[in-house]
């Protein structure tokens, strides 16, 4: 008998450790995550900046929640955050983009992108910033609500 309490002591000591420590793991799992979608969709809005420069086309960022559904109304130079998760094959919504032009091509200097809602309904939030103005890449920071 003596020797269950014992060993229900020593795995009460074992939990006590180990639960803050993979709490702390699974904190930074999902940082990862949703700064490595963020990263996709920086890819996504760069590649398809050069795409249309490639066309000769500036591109032009749409401030509408929802390419339209005519054809005949989707413009070619216009980024929609649509295609931009499609590219990205993500769930998520991309909240912000803005481009600094130059030397004849955009790069993305800001992205917000918020991840798509967990069961309990909590979409977390990632901002991709490049304010040094390197080449486009992913080589910005990211700021995301995980610590």
């Amino acid at each position: 008998m003596v020797e269950l309490i014992v060993v229900l002591a020593v795995l009460g000591i074992l939990a006590a450790i180990m639960i803050p420590t993979l709490t702390g793991y699974i904190t930074r799992s999902k940082n990862r995550q949703i700064q490595a979608e963020t990263r996709l969709c920086v890819l996504a809005v760069q590649s398809l900046a050069n795409e249309m420069y490639a066309k000769g086309y500036k591109p032009q960022l749409t401030e509408a929640a929802a390419k339209p559904t005519d054809p005949a109304n989707v413009v070619d130079f216009v980024i929609y955050p649509e295609d931009v998760l499609a590219l990205a094959e993500l769930q998520g919504t991309v909240k912000d983009i803005e481009f600094k032009e130059d030397k004849n091509q955009a790069k993305v200097t800001k992205l917000t992108y918020q991840h798509a809602a967990s069961p309990n309904g909590d979409g977390q939030v990632c901002t991709y910033t490049n304010t040094s103005g390197n080449a486009g890449g992913t080589a910005g920071s990211y700021t995301s609500p995980y610590k």
